[in-house]
């Protein structure tokens, strides 16, 4: 098991969201339309919606650059961008279904320390928070955050950090191809 990082821009699969939709790729004013298979300069900012805290801001840096349905931002805040035009910016906000799902109380597990320790990097020391990689079945990997550990047991909760929150995407579109 390896210590490693969640990307919060992936998301399980999830029912995509509501949001603006076109099939033409320019806009009445002549902008390029974002479309599901785009390459879209952005800036962005992913925050959470009822409650402070910011998953993503790009708007006090450099723009991003990324080609929609290539797995590369969340397929369902993906869809929110599809038929903006460049130069708007859109305000929307994701319910959980439609974004990273909804928090499955099935998915926080227990798992023996013995077992963490003998499959766990040799003197590695576990603090709650702490994302953990493990091994899955079919040659994978999934991640875990670690939420409490003592001398016997480890809680991990296999939800995506994400779960159960709506989320507010806030995007101005720079440029479209």
């Amino acid at each position: 098991m390896e210590k490693k990082p969640l990307n919060l821009l992936k998301p399980k699969p999830a029912t995509p969201a509501s949001g603006p939709a076109s099939t033409q790729g320019l806009s009445q004013s002549g902008g390029r339309r974002v479309l599901a298979d785009s390459f879209v300069t952005l800036h962005f900012k992913i925050s959470l919606a009822d409650a402070d805290g910011v998953v993503a801001d790009t708007f006090e840096g450099k723009p991003a650059t990324l080609q929609l349905g290539t797995g590369q931002f969340s397929q369902p805040l993906e869809h929110c961008l599809v038929g903006v035009a460049e130069g708007e910016s859109i305000d929307v906000v994701v319910e959980p279904d439609s974004a990273y799902g909804i928090r499955n109380p099935e998915l926080v597990q227990v798992i023996l320390r013995s077992v963490l320790d003998e499959h766990g990097e040799p003197g590695a020391e576990w603090v709650p928070g702490d994302v953990v990689e493990f091994p899955a079945p079919n040659g994978g990997t999934y991640a875990g955050v670690l939420k409490n550990i003592d001398a016997t047991r480890a809680v991990f909760d296999f939800n995506h950090p994400l779960a159960g929150q709506r989320l507010r995407l806030q995007a101005r579109v720079i440029g479209v191809l």
